[in-house]
């Protein structure tokens, strides 16, 4: 065939154009795939660009969470640190703000561990059995007594501590005399050596109890409330089921005041 075809050297139209229709196909069929290519590339650079946009997105959301956290804390300490600075205050004391930085509250102990900025080292040797008080508008709530101090971090006893004694008394009735609050670790405390044979007949649920004349603590600062055991809760309450709890969970208190003694000749 190959042979004749030389030999006799037919002029076909078909063979004439039979490179150029087949370098057309062989385009095409590369413009095509090309494209296809090309279309494939932009939408995977477009999906790229959208997965980096909607990191860099997420990254900023994470930021501004972030930050309404710490704003929405700070308003919580500036309200804190606003009612701290409104109540009123006693001539005898000096009054130190302190930031509590960790807690320990246990059934072996109970204790605060408190920041206080700027401390002046001949007070510092002051505080130890020093009252420490929150502020609960509208009132002054007693936390605990100072047991020592080193140079800005200050340790409170709370009154929950098994070493913890404090007088108290009734808030309604403080004719009736007052009774001995003792720490039974954790969150708890127990009531002993009442004064007046009435006093207990007197006690009910939610009762506020404040600090006596005999504490170290300014007396009628709301020192606990009581609260019905919880095996008496259904049944009813007697008065000797009645246990002493903190007014504010020791674990919410964000500030305290330190109540530094003044010697007669520095008060006002």
């Amino acid at each position: 065939m190959a042979a004749l075809l030389y030999w006799f050297q037919p002029v076909w139209p078909a063979l004439r154009f039979a490179p150029a229709f087949l370098e057309g196909g062989v385009r095409d069929w590369v413009g095509e795939r090309g494209a296809r290519m090309a279309d494939w590339k932009g939408a995977r650079r477009k999906l790229e660009a959208s997965r980096r946009e909607n990191e860099q997105l997420r990254a900023e959301l994470l930021v501004k969470d972030a930050e309404v956290r710490m704003l929405s804390l700070q308003v919580l300490e500036n309200d804190a640190l606003r009612s701290l600075f409104s109540l009123s205050k006693r001539p005898d004391y000096r009054y130190l703000y302190g930031e509590v930085r960790s807690r320990k509250v246990r059934s072996t102990d109970a204790r605060l561990f408190v920041r206080v900025a700027g401390m002046d080292p001949a007070i510092r040797e002051t505080l130890p059995g020093a009252p420490v008080v929150a502020a609960v508008p509208p009132q002054w709530i007693a936390v605990g007594q100072v047991v020592q101090a080193k140079e800005s971090l200050v340790e409170v006893m709370l009154l929950s501590d098994p070493r913890s004694r404090i007088g108290v008394t009734a808030v309604d009735t403080p004719s009736l005399g007052s009774a001995l609050m003792i720490g039974a670790g954790a969150d708890r405390m127990v009531l002993d050596f009442v004064a007046h044979p009435t006093f207990v007949k007197k006690l009910y649920p939610d009762l506020i109890l404040v600090t006596g004349p005999e504490s170290r603590f300014p007396q009628g600062l709301a020192a606990a409330r009581l609260a019905a055991d919880q095996g008496h809760a259904e049944s009813g309450w007697t008065p000797d089921a009645l246990r002493p709890r903190p007014v504010v969970p020791y674990e919410e208190l964000p500030f305290v005041v330190i109540l530094a003694p003044l010697r007669e000749d520095q008060r006002w």
